[in-house]
């Protein structure tokens, strides 16, 4: 027996598995809702209720397979792709016990079990445990459970809400590496994180609704649950409302941009720019500076946080962009100039930089102003990873890069892998883990071939006679 199995065995022993608070009631309320039996009125209904509350309460602490005993945030440990994100520690620290359920018309069961709330972000833990299995249980032991995407279209679709108006902005693209994963075949655990549109305070009554898909009646199973806002972090929360020039990328059309807040915390940083779109818009600012501590010279990693209020804006004649910021949380809300600095670049088509295995780690982006250059190379089971760490002077657009990077074998022809890759973005240091999972079932022998790969170079340099200081002044939040 492994110390993991002996750990689960005593939490096993120790846990008394109660109801999670308002689950009671709400089972109740579901109760009373059903029609009574033939003939038997109200007191018929006593045996059913005692017999379904058993039967779901069975359902929430019985499982196949020893990871259920976890709850959903240490599950969550577990999980190489979600050590990857950089904020573990951060959420051991700051996240509270919610513990409230909702349990569907189909009999699914949506609970809340841990929160964490800044004045910028809301991350929440949750298990939604199907009323039916989802697998068989050799389709799920067959499953890559570690791979996050593997329960995508399984997970809750959720968001939140103060006071009947919706106050979460959900990242797309990547933004924020969505964490599910099927625990057994009938169970999902995940992590949400989402933007506030409302400055998270205290005792803000807040409301988790929730949809999932059910694929045979071609319908939404919808939930909720309430529970109240606990700020257990302090931010650093600046407002400079300053404002300067920049060129639009893709055209030579200027915009005026305002630097609106600049909110830092344990818990996330976030940069937030407004401005109008008037004339020929091109693209946005698109990835066209990259920011700099104005006191330290240090550069600072970041990137793009896209959500729904990107398109509402431009619809509205109002350009709208969140940049998260990554590094040392105690550096950054230091920082007393925040420097943004424009790029340009002369080549409309990216370079590609070669790199063997052997030259790892390498400190060579491909641009001399900077960029993000490999650092690590290894090989985990059918899990090729590499990681790219930040260089110098770094724009968003290597965050937002899809292809990541393509493998090599010694005579220079590109790996067919056969595989799918993930990007994860490290919070606490800027490095981007790029992992590629391969597939087919001669991984051995395919990532055998790797002798190296190449990644394209992001060739821009930097307009130092446009870079534009932003005093911050300071409103601390609890820090």
């Amino acid at each position: 027996m492994t110390e993991f199995d002996q750990r689960l065995r005593a939490l096993a022993r120790a846990e008394d598995s109660p109801l999670p608070q308002g689950f009671a009631d709400r089972l109740e309320a579901r109760l009373d809702d059903l029609p009574p039996r033939c003939g038997r009125g109200t007191r018929a209904r006593a045996p059913l209720r005692a017999v379904l509350a058993v039967a779901v309460c069975a359902a929430l602490v019985v499982s196949v397979g020893a990871a259920a005993l976890l709850g959903a945030f240490d599950f969550m440990r577990e999980q190489d792709a979600f050590a990857l994100l950089g904020l573990t520690e951060e959420y051991e620290k700051f996240t509270y016990d919610v513990g409230v359920s909702d349990i569907t018309a189909r009999g699914d069961v949506f609970t809340l079990e841990k929160a964490a709330i800044d004045s910028a972000f809301c991350t929440v833990f949750y298990t939604y445990r199907y009323a039916e299995p989802q697998m068989s249980q050799a389709e799920f032991e067959a499953l890559d459970a570690a791979d996050p995407w593997t329960a995508f279209s399984a997970a809750p679709q959720l968001s939140l809400w103060l006071d009947g108006e919706e106050i979460s902005l959900e990242g797309y693209d990547n933004s924020f590496e969505p964490q599910q994963y099927f625990s057994d075949p009938q169970t999902v655990r995940g992590m949400w994180r989402c933007l506030l549109t409302a400055p998270g305070t205290n005792g803000m009554e807040l409301e988790l609704r929730g949809w999932t898909w059910d694929q045979e009646t071609r319908s939404e199973e919808a939930y909720s649950v309430d529970f109240p806002s606990q700020i257990t972090t302090g931010a650093v929360v600046m407002t400079p409302q300053v404002t300067f020039p920049i060129s639009c990328w893709g055209t030579s059309h200027t915009l005026d941009v305002t630097v609106e807040s600049l909110k830092i915390s344990p818990l996330g940083s976030l940069l937030t720019l407004r401005y109008d779109l008037t004339g020929d818009r091109g693209l946005g600012l698109l990835h066209s500076f990259v920011l700099r501590d104005g006191d330290t010279g240090k550069y600072i990693p970041f990137a793009r946080v896209w959500t729904p209020e990107d398109n509402r804006c431009i619809l509205d004649g109002q350009g709208v962009e969140h940049y998260e910021l990554f590094g040392d949380v105690e550096e950054l809300g230091r920082m007393e100039n925040l420097e943004i600095v424009p790029i340009w670049s002369h080549k409309s088509i990216s370079e590609k930089k070669t790199v063997s295995l052997s030259d790892l780690p390498s400190s060579d982006s491909g641009n001399p102003a900077g960029g993000y250059a490999p650092a690590s190379y290894r090989v985990e089971g059918n899990r090729v990873i590499v990681e790219l760490q930040p260089v110098g002077a770094v724009s968003a657009v290597e965050a937002a890069m899809a292809n990541g990077v393509v493998f090599l074998d010694k005579d220079g022809n590109e790996v067919d892998l056969d595989g799918s890759e993930a990007k994860f973005k490290n919070r606490s240091t800027g490095v981007i883990t790029v992992v590629t999972t391969v597939e087919n079932p001669d991984f051995a022998q395919r990532i055998d071939q790797i002798a190296g790969f190449w990644f394209f170079v992001e060739d821009y340099y930097l307009l130092e006679d446009r870079a534009v200081s932003v005093p911050l002044p300071l409103h601390l939040e609890g820090w």
